[in-house]
């Protein structure tokens, strides 16, 4: 008995410290603006918590239409057809100070880790505003059409006609408004350790009174 109080005295905890830490910048008078969302994890327990692993989890549907070709007594023609679309989000992000998905924290000591990155950009009289997921890429493996960022946010589109396959695309952010119209069933953090209990928390986002979203952890 004194043995396992004496592990549980000195067992890690980890816990949100700031919550979401905002850091961004508006170069151009508000028409251009970006912003880093960065998790802080801190270690408040009597001993180092290892093998410390984050991941980002988001899912949901959003009602949209598209349009469906199909072969008619004229020939081709194409049907607007109602379909519902599933966006799943699932990202194990790297620590900024370690660039590893897995590392020790001491006691008394903080980590983070990048939740996202927004943006908003002016061109003309365009503004196009998004949260880009996911690392940026290696000259090597940089994708001509998305830039220089990976792309785990996954698309499925069902089938309007049961005869083909579902539609399944990749891309690496989400416009403000197609993401305010998903309906978002699961969005949260997760920071699991060897030798310490799971860290979990709901991600409150709010993106209507401003171009670059507002977050807090719940």
């Amino acid at each position: 008995m004194g043995s396992i109080a004496v592990q549980k005295y000195k067992q890690p905890v980890i816990e949100f410290n700031d919550g979401v830490v905002k850091k961004g910048s508006s170069p151009y008078d508000g028409r251009n603006e970006t912003a880093e969302y960065d998790v802080q994890i801190q270690n408040t327990g009597r001993s180092v918590a290892t093998n410390c692993k984050p991941r980002i989890i988001l899912e949901g549907t959003h009602d949209t239409t598209v349009n469906e070709p199909f072969m008619a007594e004229d020939g081709w023609e194409v049907d607007e057809v109602d379909v519902t679309k599933e966006y799943t989000i699932n990202v194990v992000p790297e620590w900024t100070e370690e660039s590893s998905n897995r590392i020790d924290i001491n006691q008394d000591e903080y980590a983070s880790f990048r939740l996202f990155k927004a943006s908003k950009e002016s061109v003309g009289p365009e503004v196009h505003e998004k949260i880009r997921f996911g690392t940026v890429l290696p000259e090597d493996k940089m994708a001509e059409k998305d830039g220089i960022f990976s792309e785990p946010i996954r698309v499925e589109t069902p089938p309007p006609r049961m005869d083909t396959e579902p539609n399944v695309t990749y891309k690496s952010s989400i416009g403000q408004e197609i993401f305010n119209e998903i309906d978002w069933e699961i969005k949260k953090i997760i920071v699991t350790s060897a030798n310490s209990k799971k860290l979990e928390a709901e991600l409150n986002l709010e993106w209507e009174a401003s171009s670059l979203p507002e977050l807090s952890l719940e």
